[in-house]
């Protein structure tokens, strides 16, 4: 067992390929914001270009990124260690890992991993002392593979801190629609990609149901985009859509978040869905096989949160589409209606989605936290070399395929 101070000291080590908007940045802001009661935090971004999601964090230490300046990398995060002196290490995603099981190869410092969400990985599993997992998928998965027979997983669903909505930016998203009184707003957020389309094409269904009940119903798809093409498939479909709206300005994508006031129901998924039930509105979720999604309700709750409400979640035979339209015409139906559904969900948020649940979890893991084992040495360095490798001959490809 670790000797563990009263006050642990967490280095998190986080890395980001792209734009640093993912959502496990965010998942890790709401960690840290309520660890720091308990805990001393820093965090060090290993990433291109500086994550705009941690921007207004404190103690964060920016590690510029590239497959040919690994062994700096490395320098930079031992720096840190020696200048943080930290009793924990914790990553949080798959490239950070590789990265930390190295670092604590060297300082035998305890170490932690996040697996932020997803499908259950099945060649590349995060192999770490201590898992924690957001879903009972992920946690199920691995539990059963035979690579994580040695590796402690912990389910801690993934919470959220509560939102700061900002009712002037939600007004002016209604304005930029052409909302009136009386109309009604279905609002999904993600990032444009095709890996949320199935979301968006069920809050599209969602919408096109009410409005055949007599409103005047408008789908918000808001978020930034990832997919050009998809964003150009989707701004046709609005153009021959009546009151379907493909917002993708960065005054609303911006902690977009704080824009759930401007809506009545919000099709939701992971962290996304637990805003939502915190800013009380009529909550929904995507359901795998059907073409409405799901509205939150004790009956469905549990079985959503299986796949950390994501489009891969399952309610099985009870729930047809007809009982599904049926539930969401009866939760969308009436002011009284729609305030009783939000009322369930903000309770729900109170009770199961607060990251201060998380927090106090975490602590508990730090209390008994290992390091990578010393005679696994060759696994943690090799899995950092081919991981190095895979993504230089990727850059390669892309630089032969771009003529550059």
């Amino acid at each position: 067992m670790s000797e563990t101070p009263a006050r642990p000291r967490v280095l998190f080590v986080i890395t980001s390929r792209g734009k640093g908007t993912g959502g496990h940045h965010f998942s890790l802001r709401d960690l840290t914001a309520r660890l720091r009661a308990h805990a001393d935090v820093h965090i060090a971004t290993v990433a291109i270009r500086f994550p705009p999601s941690l921007a207004d964090v404190p103690d964060v230490t920016f590690i510029p990124w590239s497959p040919y300046r690994l062994p700096g990398v490395l320098a930079d995060l031992l720096a840190l260690v020696r200048r943080f002196r930290p009793t924990h290490l914790h990553s949080y995603d798959h490239s950070a890992l590789q990265l930390t099981r190295v670092l604590s190869l060297w300082t035998r410092l305890p170490l932690i991993h996040t697996q932020c969400g997803g499908p259950t990985p099945r060649r590349n599993v995060p192999r770490a002392p201590d898992v924690v997992l957001f879903s009972e998928e992920n946690r199920s998965g691995l539990a059963a593979h035979p690579r994580m027979a040695d590796c402690r997983l912990h389910l801690i669903a993934s919470r959220v801190n509560p939102v700061a909505l900002d009712p002037a930016r939600a007004l002016a998203l209604r304005r930029h629609i052409d909302w009136q009184p009386g109309d009604r707003v279905v609002l999904r957020i993600n990032r444009l990609v095709h890996e949320y389309r199935p979301a968006m094409d069920q809050a599209l269904a969602l919408g096109a149901l009410w409005r055949d009940k007599g409103a005047r119903v408008h789908v918000v798809l808001l978020g930034s985009v990832g997919d050009e093409d998809l964003v150009r498939e989707l701004e046709s479909l609005a153009g021959r859509t009546p009151d379907v709206h493909v917002v993708t300005a960065p005054e609303f994508t911006t902690q977009a978040a704080a824009l759930l006031g401007a809506a009545d129901a919000v099709v939701g998924t992971g962290r996304g869905l637990m805003e939502a039930a915190f800013a009380g509105r009529v909550v929904f979720a995507p359901v795998a096989g059907h073409a409405l999604p799901a509205l939150l309700a004790p009956d469905t709750v549990d079985a959503l949160a299986h796949a950390n409400f994501s489009p891969r979640a399952r309610l099985g035979d009870a729930f047809p589409d007809e009982v599904l339209a049926r539930r969401a015409c009866e939760a969308l139906a009436t002011e009284s209606s729609r305030a009783a559904s939000g009322a369930y969900a903000r309770a729900l948020y109170d009770e199961r989605f607060d990251a201060s649940v998380a927090a106090r979890k975490h602590l508990a893991i730090y209390a008994e936290a290992r390091p990578w084992p010393a005679g696994e040495a060759s696994e943690a360095v090799a899995d950092l070399g081919l991981n190095v490798l895979l993504e230089t001959l990727r850059r390669v490809r892309r630089a032969l395929v771009g003529g550059r």
